[in-house]
């Protein structure tokens, strides 16, 4: 099966839960937002076998995390245990995409270009993370450390953007970057000032977000064995 079939079932599947959030269709929700993933998956695998690379096994590890993220988050959402499964589930998977930023054994970064990148990153998390604690201080620790290894995963990908082509670069920062987005946007609205349209900008930056780290990550080619 093409690789393009998978991804018009992912654009669609997208769609769908889109406008699920958008009127809050919960039974739309609950059907379409488990399939993104594994529909990203199959795209990632027959993306491979034409390009005629090897799929990195975190790859798969990161979709798989982020789809146990997605079905954990989809139970009641004023619960504190199942938001606090779903951001392990997420953190672990942002574990597996910072190990693919590292293949290859990109160089560190200290250059002004990544400084005046991860200062507005790190002076964003300051900020949260001091409302969080004024806002719900029991979620202080695992919300820091979460935003620790975001901000781990972003410098990790500058030093895998060092490595590529332009473009194909800027499609990994892409997906962080909107990545970072949609999480920040679940802190804002969760914590500090709920907003109507959440749902809809959270998983719209999401849904591209995953994309592009998929494509991204395919375009560190890795030959089959």
């Amino acid at each position: 099966m093409k690789s393009k079939y998978w991804l018009v079932l992912f654009i669609v599947c997208g769609i769908v839960e889109i406008f699920a959030e958008a009127t809050s269709n919960r039974a739309l929700v609950l059907a379409s937002k488990p399939l993104l993933m594994p529909i990203l998956a199959g795209f990632a695998f027959f993306k491979a076998r034409e390009m005629g690379v090897a799929v990195p096994g975190a790859l798969f590890g990161a979709l798989l995390f982020s789809l146990f993220g997605d079905v954990i988050l989809l139970f009641p959402s004023g619960n504190e245990s199942y938001f606090l499964m779903g951001l392990v589930a997420f953190l672990i998977g942002h574990l597996f995409y910072i190990a693919l930023n590292l293949r290859g054994k990109p160089k560190f970064r200290f250059d002004v270009e990544a400084i005046i990148f991860m200062l507005p990153i790190l002076i964003f998390s300051g900020t949260m993370l001091s409302k969080i604690a004024g806002q719900s201080p029991t979620m202080i620790v695992p919300v820091s450390l979460y935003s620790t290894i975001l901000c781990v995963l972003f410098y990790t990908g500058l030093m895998a953007q060092n490595a590529m082509a332009k473009k194909d670069g800027l499609v990994l920062m892409g997906g962080i970057t909107l990545f970072i987005i949609s999480d920040s946007l679940i802190g804002l609205n969760r914590f500090i000032a709920p907003f109507a349209g959440a749902g809809v900008a959270i998983m719209a930056t999401y849904i591209i977000a995953q994309y592009l780290l998929v494509l991204g990550n395919m375009m560190r080619r890795e030959p089959k064995i």
